[in-house]
């Protein structure tokens, strides 16, 4: 297949959808901050966040509490990019943006925070 992606039989792969209603976060990349919107997010709560740009390619990284990259896109200008993931520990989310996008790249911050079921973290 010349110029087309072709998935075949990929089903079981951690980005297909589970059939769950998830909850929606939208965030957009501005020189040089984090817009989130910031639902109640729960532990086991699948969600769904929809990333864009506001004004030139920035780079979406989604960190858990030890640092790690638990997830990445890109938030580009005119398009949304979309990752499903499920929280499996509370705490605080760190958003750093992985592409440099000008003088005040370094203090791009947010955060998401994921609760215990019924809001107690």
């Amino acid at each position: 297949m010349r110029g087309r992606w072709c998935l075949g039989g990929v089903t079981k792969t951690p980005y297909t959808s589970s059939g769950a209603s998830a909850v929606v976060v939208d965030v957009k990349g501005h020189q040089w901050n984090w817009e989130i919107s910031a639902p109640a997010i729960a532990v086991g709560q699948l969600v769904e966040i929809r990333v864009t740009g506001a004004d030139v390619n920035h780079g979406f990284g989604l960190y858990d509490a030890n640092a790690r990259l638990i997830a990445q896109t890109q938030a580009m200008p005119r398009y949304t990019n979309v990752i499903r993931h499920t929280f499996t520990a509370p705490g605080t989310y760190r958003v750093l943006c992985l592409e440099y996008c000008g003088l005040g790249h370094h203090t791009m911050f947010g955060q998401l925070v994921v609760t215990e079921r019924g809001g107690a973290q």
